[in-house]
């Protein structure tokens, strides 16, 4: 069951999110962007671990979603808007304020997230301007890394379905 339930999750949470972005208000979308790294993320955490950690998350984005890719934001950035966005809805996290992670802004064109960040902050030192479908695309490949690497890593594996067993998996039933 574990197995299975690692693979309803992952193609569960990729429906979602791209679902949700897909919709007018786009701050839910990324509540359940963040929070869905966080669940994929945490599958990664040692057997003997029941709770996960920034740092679960870190590597996890860090392998993941910006191993194949050349990001202007990286792991700690994310986990900052992570933290801002879930814990109290704005930019700003500890991290950003802390100075250990730079503030995410989000813009749907790829060249227009490029004019911005040269117009407020063109060495990108505080404010990171991100391409949401970038941002998107990464988390998609990158839970395509990760599915890989567990089928492909059989200690990966054995971790990842030990956490997928406690999952909470909802099956649809058709009714009539």
């Amino acid at each position: 069951m574990s197995q299975e339930a690692f693979v309803k999750a992952t193609c569960d949470l990729i429906t979602a999110v791209d679902e949700a972005f897909k919709k007018p208000a786009p701050l839910p979308a990324f509540i359940l962007l963040y929070s869905s790294i966080d669940i994929l993320a945490s599958l990664t955490r040692p057997i003997a671990a029941e709770d996960t950690s920034g740092q679960v998350f870190k590597s996890w984005v860090k392998k993941y979603m910006i191993a194949a890719g050349s990001f202007t934001w990286n792991e700690e950035d994310i986990w900052g808007a992570r933290c801002g966005l879930l814990h109290t809805y704005t930019v700003q996290s500890r991290s950003s304020r802390g100075g250990t992670a730079r503030e995410l802004h989000y813009i749907g064109d790829r060249r227009f997230a490029e004019f911005v960040q040269q117009q407020i902050d063109p060495q990108a030192h505080d404010r990171v301007i991100v391409c949401l479908p970038d941002l998107i695309m990464a988390f998609v490949d990158g839970v395509g890394r990760f599915k890989m690497d567990v089928k492909n890593d059989s200690t990966l594996q054995a971790v990842v379905f030990h956490h997928a067993a406690k999952l909470i998996i909802h099956e649809r039933k058709r009714i009539g």
